[in-house]
């Protein structure tokens, strides 16, 4: 009986090295053996990455955001004028709801005690007026309360002429101020004078 003989190890060792290169060279090949569903498989899509420069976005922002500030907030001299037409306009108003209603003028009947003539009347009834014949006039005057006359009317028919030389004469004449209990007020009273161009013995 012969007993085999056996194989040396290297040459084992080369045929196995030899195996495994043309496997692996088999595999690296597009042709090369199939999955195991059948399917050759292809290599996967290739990502391209690009990088890019970062820009300094924070840093420009930041030096606009001063900017944006000042174009939203008005400026303290805008804002003033604006303030003033209306600062002016409520001290208008303020004047106008201050000023006094006028009082109006009182009859002689309502009044306590009535105007009394202290200048510009001889003997309280004859006036000079120079250039006017002798005659009596009624009158309709207003006195103020300080006792100065505001306004004449006469009722009397006389000529333009006339009227404007006794008018200019009689507003300078000079009363004391009817009064309603003590309060001065300002007066309306009728009166019968006599004029004259000059005082007659």
């Amino acid at each position: 009986m012969m007993v085999p003989r056996s194989r040396p190890w290297p040459a084992l060792l080369i045929s196995a090295l030899v195996h495994l290169a043309v496997a692996l060279l088999l595999l690296g090949r597009p042709g090369g053996p199939a999955g195991g569903n059948g399917r050759v498989v292809q290599p996967g899509p290739v990502m391209l990455v690009h990088l890019v420069a970062a820009s300094p976005a924070p840093t420009q922002l930041r030096a606009e955001q001063p900017e944006i500030a000042e174009v939203q907030q008005p400026a303290p001299a805008a804002v003033a004028s604006e303030a003033e037409p209306d600062k002016a306009e409520a001290e208008t108003v303020a004047a106008v709801d201050a000023k006094p209603a006028e009082q109006p003028y009182i009859d002689a009947a309502a009044m306590t005690r009535q105007p009394e003539v202290v200048f510009g009347l001889v003997s309280d009834t004859l006036l000079i007026v120079p250039g006017l014949k002798a005659q009596g006039v009624a009158l309709q005057v207003w006195i103020n309360e300080e006792g100065g006359v505001d306004r004449v009317e006469l009722d009397s028919q006389m000529s333009e002429e006339d009227q404007q030389l006794l008018l200019a004469e009689f507003v300078k004449v000079r009363f004391s101020p009817g009064r309603v209990g003590r309060l001065p007020v300002r007066s309306h009273i009728s009166m019968q004078i006599l004029v004259d161009n000059a005082i007659r013995a």
